[in-house]
């Protein structure tokens, strides 16, 4: 899956061209925290995590409710395309709060190994 943090304002028009590139709303139970799209045919997963830009990084709410702040973005690639990516360290606290998934673990697994490089 690709998790994306988008500025809270804007999260019903990105949910609206990720609709019209096929994918549909699978879960909406945290829709402060996150809002998961399927692509209806190919089955590739989006998350949306809502955010707030403030001064030193955004603000996400956690599955617990407490807001915390995630420092600016650090270089990062996708594809060959150049993207910008949430510190490896606000990657691992992003997975905690709820029971994790295979596709957690294997998530992590790769944090430790970019941590090795």
């Amino acid at each position: 899956d690709l998790d994306l943090g988008v500025v809270r304002d804007e999260l019903e028009r990105v949910v609206g061209v990720l609709n019209r590139l096929g994918y549909e709303v699978t879960d909406a139970r945290y829709p402060d925290v996150t809002l998961q799209l399927t692509h209806v045919v190919e089955g590739h997963r989006v998350d949306l995590h809502p955010s707030t830009a403030v001064d030193g990084g955004t603000e996400q709410v956690d599955f617990d409710g407490d807001v915390r702040v995630i420092p600016p973005a650090v270089e990062g690639w996708i594809g060959g395309v150049k993207v910008r990516c949430m510190p490896v360290e606000a990657q691992r606290r992003a997975r905690q709060g709820y029971v994790l998934r295979a596709q957690d673990h294997h998530d992590l697994r790769l944090l430790d190994a970019l941590e090795q490089d």
